[in-house]
């Protein structure tokens, strides 16, 4: 008679944990996780005739353990830009949106007489201001990052560094120059030469900062 009902008792108490595992593979199956069980939570009990681990109830964001298989909630792992990806939309957001400016000179020149050319355009050192604002905000995102730089990175920073800082002050001292001679009334010299020296000079600041921004990308 004890024998039978030390097996009843074993039986019952098998079975209350395998509805109890069951139940909890099926709540996390459903929810999607653990979170979404609220407080209910996973502890490892073990079977004291099989020694095998079993699924229980308790506090926390345990994964559960059902069958010999571990459950754990699906997440998205966040997906950082490239600094290829920095650069492109440094290039198009920023260098491009920069000549809007010079696009509406055009438009608005166009109720006179005669369309102006690229000369009229650039010839008054605009595109030189240009350059030198896009560079400088090129600068500064580089130097914000500029501790978080690897070792083997520091010597190419430092040459991009310098000639960024170099293309600056050329830039604002041929701008300075001719401001100053077009506010006293003077001729600043051929147009011709400030357009193509305005066009080399953007480009130097067009690649200094997209090397800026792409250094400045590869430390986050």
């Amino acid at each position: 008679m004890r024998r039978t009902q030390a097996h009843f008792a074993a039986y019952t108490q098998q079975h209350q944990i395998t509805e109890l595992a069951v139940g909890v593979g099926e709540g996390v199956a459903e929810g999607g996780g653990l979170g979404a069980t609220g407080d209910s939570e996973i502890e490892r009990a073990r079977d004291p005739r099989a020694g095998k681990p079993v699924a229980t109830r308790k506090s926390g964001h345990t994964p559960a353990v059902v069958g010999g298989r571990t459950r754990t909630p699906r997440g998205k792992i966040p997906q950082h830009a490239t600094p290829a990806q920095h650069v492109i939309v440094w290039l198009i957001g920023v260098l491009l949106a920069s000549l809007i400016p010079l696009l509406f000179l055009y438009f608005h020149g166009l109720d006179s007489s005669h369309a102006p050319t690229v000369f009229d355009l650039l010839g008054h050192g605009d595109l030189l201001l240009i350059s030198l604002v896009v560079t400088i905000a090129a600068i500064t995102e580089l130097v914000l990052a500029v501790n978080n730089i690897q070792q083997a990175q520091l010597l190419p920073t430092a040459v991009i560094l310098l000639g960024a800082v170099l293309a600056v002050a050329a830039e604002a001292l041929w701008y300075a120059d001719i401001s100053a001679q077009l506010l006293d009334g003077q001729s600043f010299g051929s147009t011709h030469v400030v357009t193509y020296g305005s066009l080399i000079f953007f480009g130097l600041s067009a690649y200094c900062s997209s090397m800026c921004v792409k250094l400045a990308a590869g430390t986050r």
